[in-house]
């Protein structure tokens, strides 16, 4: 009986098995890499727009944050070589009066204490029922604005009686007031401030111009008086609507702006709106 060996099975790939796999394996890997890149560039395009949001949102916060500590009546806008700006007095400190200079000029005169004062100097331009933009941007402060010429400072509280303060006009100057408030009230203030846009599409803050009737042409074009806010905004997209107080309701501020991305048309239009809860 003759044995025959039987021949093994051959386990090696044939060429064109080698190629189909070679181009399956290539198309696998495409698509791959396409999917890949393309979620990338998703959560790159996120991240660009939480940032281009969170822009718009900063720079829209920045500004509303200052009018809500805005002096009644001092809130205005101008255009200043046709950009659109927002202008108001800040108030630093408030509280009310004892007597105020009204009938004649006076060196100072007695408030009640500020809150959380203890030794004094809190400083600032006196306001006194600013009930008017005249009475805040006037040009005849002796019969009609209602802010000091000069800063004035507090005394230690204890001075001249419990709980009161004595606030004195720097240098010895004297004020006379139009009128008095029917609540007593009065405020330290600084000087004005303003928002404005300019032709690049950035956002500025303006400081230490002094009060001016007309602010256009006065806000200080460089230097450590401007203050960058925010930039890429839109041409002439940034808005100011002010709608004055009625019996129903406080005066409302109302702010709107665009900001793009550069090289793309990606957008964030903003809007808000913030109450004057201050009164005269």
């Amino acid at each position: 009986m003759n044995n025959y060996l039987t021949p093994k099975a051959s386990n090696a790939f044939t060429l064109v098995e080698l190629v189909m796999v070679i181009v399956v394996l290539g198309i696998l890997a495409t698509g791959s890499i396409k999917f890949i890149s393309q979620s990338a560039q998703g959560m790159v395009d996120t991240a660009e727009r939480q940032a281009l949001a969170s822009s718009a949102t900063i720079a829209v916060e920045k500004v509303l944050r200052e009018v809500r500590r805005a002096l009644p009546n001092s809130v205005r806008q101008f255009s200043d070589g046709g950009n659109e700006c927002l202008e108001l007095v800040p108030i630093r400190f408030s509280s009310e009066y004892i007597s105020i200079p009204t009938a004649s000029t006076a060196t100072s005169f007695n408030a009640i204490s500020f809150v959380g004062a203890v030794l004094g100097g809190e400083s600032g331009y006196v306001a006194v029922y600013p009930n008017s933009e005249g009475s805040v941007y006037g040009t005849s402060p002796a019969t009609v604005r209602s802010i000091s010429d000069d800063i004035a400072t507090s005394g230690p509280v204890g001075d001249p009686g419990a709980n009161l303060q004595t606030i004195t006009f720097a240098g010895g100057a004297v004020y006379r007031f139009p009128t008095d408030s029917p609540r007593n009230r009065f405020f330290l203030v600084d000087e004005p401030i303003s928002f404005c846009d300019d032709s690049s599409g950035r956002l500025w803050r303006y400081q230490n111009y002094d009060f001016q009737v007309d602010s256009s042409g006065s806000i200080p074009a460089a230097g450590a008086n401007r203050i960058l806010i925010a930039d890429s905004l839109q041409a002439n997209s940034l808005s100011f609507n002010i709608l004055p107080a009625q019996l129903q309701r406080n005066a409302v501020v109302r702010m709107s702006l665009i900001i793009e991305r550069v090289g793309s048309s990606e957008q964030i239009d903003i809007s808000q709106e913030v109450q004057l809860r201050n009164v005269p």
